[in-house]
């Protein structure tokens, strides 16, 4: 979007394993740095100000220039596309309180990010012609779930699997 207002800008890959359950409150699950920042120049490339950016990370961040950041962007996508599953099924258990899209419905937001991980997908397979059925099942349960304030956990993987059509 930014490259349509502007010949260049920076793109930021941002991992920052953390939780956000309450205001004021986050906690890092990394170690021994709470998240990486890599930055490019896009649309490629790296330049001054993005060497800069990487330079200056915040409180211990690591942070690169990359020369190209779209890699990352999708690396990235491609985990968090099962965000919106654990949100709809609960966590896994682990002590870690949950993906982003876990701990906006349980803060009871309203809102998620699943149009910009799952949706992603499904633009993208319709735009190429690809079975987008199961990202596009998902996505919608998840922003029925955000809109009803639901709590995490209301499907069961089987009850998902059973709305796929055959």
């Amino acid at each position: 979007m930014a490259l349509r207002r502007f010949e260049h800008g920076l793109g930021v890959s941002v991992m920052l394993p953390a939780a956000h359950l309450e205001p004021g409150v986050v906690v890092a699950y990394s170690s021994p740095v709470p998240g990486i920042l890599d930055v490019a120049r896009i649309p490629h490339g790296t330049s001054e100000p993005a060497r800069r950016l990487a330079a200056a990370p915040a409180r211990g961040f690591s942070s690169q220039t990359v020369e190209d950041i779209g890699p990352w962007k999708r690396a990235k996508l491609l985990v968090n596309v099962g965000n919106a599953v654990e949100a709809l099924c609960g966590s896994p258990g682990a002590p870690r309180a949950g993906s982003s899209t876990w701990q906006s419905v349980a803060r009871g937001t309203r809102t998620v990010e699943t149009d910009y991980l799952n949706g992603e997908i499904v633009l993208l397979g319709r735009l190429h012609g690809a079975d987008v059925a199961a990202n596009a099942l998902v996505a919608r349960l998840m922003n029925e779930l955000a809109a009803d304030g639901g709590r995490p956990g209301r499907l069961s993987e089987d009850a998902i699997l059973a709305q796929l059509p055959a």
